[in-house]
């Protein structure tokens, strides 16, 4: 049996000209600090930028940065082709973290101070249709989440008290201490990067742009191969394991942005692609 579980999108996502838009900034945490006063045990982490104003199909698309999972890997995205078409399914690759570095990251998520009760206030900047910095992580067996709208893009004056503003220059010098983890955690303490192999996949279909039809570069519409697998029911999405994500991936394997699939009746649909990953929300979000 055809292993799927159908997930409902969040609002905005529906459609092919439909814009992903982000709310104002938030967090969400615990109600005691982890660690206790002494070493915190890092189980899993996750820094994502998305949302904002985008398309469904780049939205749908979007990988994490980071996630550190609970068995010790570190999973970042492969460097994207700057061509077009790109791949249709994104890569990422994979370290090992040992303990020694895990607890480099704990103390690196603790010593920004915004692991709190209640977490700090990042406000609500003055800056329209930008992406939500999201961080995730879970210490001692607790998580805290942490986003903030617009955390790049605000400037200065954007109508942020004194402490929303320092909470978010702590949290851009966190991200960029995730985003550059050797230096954080030492380049002795990652392994080699490997290939990730995904063991499920997130689909999702919309209907084939027709302004397409008659461009450069032409689509390329090919039939759907892997007929356990239903593109008129991945209008939200899905999730595809076990034999059915094994034939998934094997079929967009080298195919582009630009390649479509007929489904048995007739219909083409755009394949929205993405591999699963440890910790992703049942909703198929980032």
């Amino acid at each position: 049996m055809v292993e799927l579980r159908r997930r409902t999108l969040l609002a905005g996502w529906a459609g092919t000209a439909t814009l992903a838009l982000t709310g104002c900034g938030t967090a969400t945490g615990p109600q005691d600090p982890p660690g206790g006063g002494g070493r915190a045990d890092l189980e899993a982490l996750r820094l994502s930028v998305g949302g904002g104003f985008t398309t469904a199909a780049t939205a749908f698309r979007t990988l994490p940065e980071l996630v550190v999972t609970p068995d010790g890997s570190v999973l970042v995205p492969d460097p994207v082709p700057e061509i077009y078409p790109g791949p249709i399914l994104l890569h990422l690759s994979a370290r090992d973290l040992d303990p020694a570095g895990r607890e480099a990251l704990a103390e690196a998520v603790l010593a920004s101070g915004l692991v709190t009760a209640p977490p700090p206030d990042f406000g609500t900047p003055a800056v329209a249709d930008a992406p939500t910095t999201t961080l995730r992580v879970t210490l001692d067996g607790t998580e805290t989440t942490l986003a903030a709208n617009a955390l790049a893009e605000a400037p200065a004056a954007s109508g942020l008290t004194a402490e929303q503003e320092q909470a978010r220059d702590s949290f851009r010098a966190l991200v960029e201490r995730c985003r550059d983890l050797e230096t954080t955690v030492g380049p002795e303490h990652l392994g080699e990067p490997v290939p990730y192999e995904p063991e499920a996949v997130w689909l999702r279909t919309l209907p084939a742009p027709t302004d397409r039809v008659g461009q450069e570069p032409e689509p390329t519409v090919l039939p759907w191969p892997v007929a356990e697998v239903d593109l008129a029911r991945l209008d939200v999405p899905t999730l595809v394991e076990g034999t059915a994500a094994e034939a998934v991936l094997a079929a967009l394997e080298g195919r582009t942005e630009l390649t479509w699939f007929r489904d048995p009746a007739g219909v083409v649909h755009e394949v929205l692609a993405r591999p699963a990953l440890p910790g992703d929300p049942p909703d198929g979000s980032l």
